[in-house]
């Protein structure tokens, strides 16, 4: 039998992959991508001719997925949303969505960001001042991890809360805890980064708390505001201190770090909280 005499013969409630493509508004080229993938599969294959049949009861998916392709749904997802398993659809779609446009707002940050930054392909800086200072050597509690951006903010504030619990029997907290980054920081790359809070040294020694001596050293820094914590935002402080060093000619000699003098998660956007800081040679 051939292709045409095949779909005459239809019952309207089994068709053949042409037939049901037609239905439901689909490319062939579509509806053979989607039973590869698992996605949507002929109800029946002939073993002789090979003849994909589908049912009529399989054109509402085939609607669901035209539609969610369109909206950008990756064919992982569709799987799973399809699944006859699957009793919570709504709220997978629910969360997918709210997933595609937290990214989006992420993205769009960038744009912003570099938008701001960058005037006729010259970089703009002028809203950060670098300075110099010498640090003196200090004891930290410390702790490292492999994080990427995305999880960063709530590593640092977990991070932080357990350093502030081990420091309570030592006497506490005696200078601003330091973020250092060991690596960068992106969607591609993830540190490590490291968690320290500087302690009393003789307390430390005695402690079996882990800690290490973060030697003394100079360091060139800009001051950044609660709203320029923000991430794009603060790339701006990186790049800032990093032109200044390459502008005076400095040396860096040490993992970039973030020093937080205030409370970074409630308050006065514009106030200060924070510098962002390179060690460079004495």
């Amino acid at each position: 039998m051939n292709a045409e005499n095949h779909e005459a013969a239809e019952d309207g409630q089994w068709m053949s992959a042409g037939a049901f493509a037609r239905r439901a508004r689909l490319s062939p080229k579509a509806l053979r991508l989607y039973a590869e993938n698992g996605v949507l599969r002929p109800r029946r294959v002939d073993v002789d001719s090979g003849y994909r049949r589908y049912h009529a009861d399989q054109l509402r998916d085939a609607r669901w997925i035209r539609l969610l392709r369109r909206a950008g749904m990756p064919m992982r997802d569709l799987t799973d949303l399809l699944d006859p398993a699957c009793d919570d659809r709504r709220a997978r779609l629910e969360q997918w969505w709210d997933d595609v446009t937290a990214d989006f707002e992420y993205r769009r940050s960038i744009v912003e960001h570099l938008t701001s930054v960058v005037t006729d392909g010259k970089e703009e800086h002028a809203m950060y001042t670098t300075t110099t200072r010498d640090v003196p050597a200090q004891t930290i509690l410390t702790e490292q991890a492999y994080v990427q951006v995305a999880d960063l903010e709530n590593w640092i504030v977990a991070a932080g809360l357990r350093q502030l619990e081990a420091a309570a029997p030592l006497g506490g907290q005696v200078a601003p805890s330091l973020v250092i980054f060991h690596g960068e920081v992106s969607e591609d790359s993830d540190g490590p980064v490291e968690a320290a809070l500087p302690v009393d040294p003789g307390q430390a020694e005695a402690s079996s708390v882990a800690h290490r001596v973060e030697p003394a050293h100079r360091e060139a820094f800009v001051t950044v505001t609660r709203a320029q914590l923000r991430y794009p935002d603060i790339l701006s402080a990186y790049d800032a201190v990093e032109r200044w060093i390459n502008q005076n000619g400095e040396r860096q000699s040490g993992a970039p770090r973030e020093c937080y003098f205030a409370d970074p998660s409630t308050g006065d956007p514009d106030e200060p909280v924070a510098h962002v800081a390179f060690p460079i040679e004495a």
